[in-house]
């Protein structure tokens, strides 16, 4: 128990969260751009946020 309280600290769960971020805005519109290649039909990915 004391290893693994040890490995997530601050630091790491900062990481975690800057790579969740980019992962998450970075990918979304790549896999919007391989849909549109693969079916012809534009996407709309605005989730709601009009």
């Amino acid at each position: 128990m004391n290893r693994l309280k040890n490995s997530i600290n601050g630091l790491t769960v900062v990481k975690v969260l800057i790579f969740a971020f980019f992962g998450l805005f970075m990918l979304l519109p790549l896999l919007s751009v391989f849909v549109v290649g693969f079916t012809g039909e534009p996407t709309e990915m605005n989730f709601g946020w009009r």
